[in-house]
């Protein structure tokens, strides 16, 4: 799960460099996992003489105690990837998860006309952006009446072995399997499990994000599509708010959602040579 946070992490160094000569300095901490170690890293943090936090929650609730003490020693957090949206962050940069789902969710109607059975996978129900994709891909499943047959939601915990076993004890119950929609960044176990197999035809794979290990899956056609989330910008942007705030106290809007942009095979030399724009 290293893709997607590191083109986070690199638009947020990216932007205090840019920043420097207003004596911006980044302080980085890292965690296990999403969801694991974030309480010792904040504990850590409100040890530090910091004026801002940009932090991505791997919970909606968990963490609001600690969103809240920063608040309250006026020291603003930027919520970057999800959200915690009964904290009292700042803001929080992401790509509208609801909006997201809903995207998934055509292009998988679109892709199995005849219909078939469905499942999505996400790290975990418990992280607002994952829930929220969840939501928005079952409502425009259900345009489509019976034909599409949702079946499950996979929780990885953001684990590749999880994410492999999980998919494969899917494969055994559902042989007939049409569609998979990977939620996360968390995709290259499935790709692996799928490229290594027999089918007559692929199920349809509605991935998320974009990173170089994704390439020979669309060669191969294991991945019909995949939704970018434009986590370089997520992190640079996060952090040009946090800094404007502070320093001109330009308050920026609730949530400051991006643009969920459809890949496929034929557009893919793009976003692979832009992500850093």
């Amino acid at each position: 799960m290293h893709y997607f946070y590191d083109d986070i992490r690199r638009g947020f160094l990216d932007a205090t460099d840019r920043l420097r000569n207003f004596k911006v300095v980044p302080l980085l901490k890292d965690i296990e996992s999403l969801g694991k170690g974030e309480e010792e890293a904040l504990e850590t943090l409100l040890e530090e003489e910091i004026d801002g936090v940009i932090f991505a929650p791997g919970h909606r609730s968990r963490f609001d105690h600690f969103i809240d003490h920063f608040a309250g020693r006026n020291i603003p957090v930027v919520t970057v990837s999800t959200d915690a949206p009964g904290s009292k962050r700042l803001t929080a940069v992401y790509v509208d998860p609801r909006k997201n789902g809903e995207l998934a969710g055509e292009l998988m109607g679109h892709f199995i006309p005849e219909g078939g059975k469905v499942v999505v996978m996400v790290g975990s129900l418990e992280i607002e952006d994952h829930f929220q994709k969840v939501e928005g891909f079952r409502e425009v499943i259900a345009h489509f009446g019976k034909k599409i047959e949702f079946l499950e939601v996979l929780e990885n915990r953001e684990d590749e072995t999880q994410a492999r076993k999980n998919f494969l004890e899917v494969l055994q119950r559902y042989p007939e399997l049409e569609g998979i929609y990977i939620a996360t960044a968390n995709s290259i176990a499935i790709c692996e499990v799928l490229a290594g197999s027999v089918f007559n035809r692929y199920p349809k794979v509605i991935t998320t994000d974009l990173f170089a290990e994704m390439i020979p899956y669309f060669q191969k056609g294991v991945i019909h599509a995949t939704i970018f989330q434009n986590p370089y910008r997520q992190g640079f942007e996060a952090t040009m708010y946090l800094f404007r705030y502070l320093v001109e106290g330009i308050v920026p809007p609730p949530c400051a959602y991006l643009e969920p942009t459809v890949v496929m095979r034929s557009n893919l030399e793009f976003y692979l040579r832009g992500r850093e724009n």
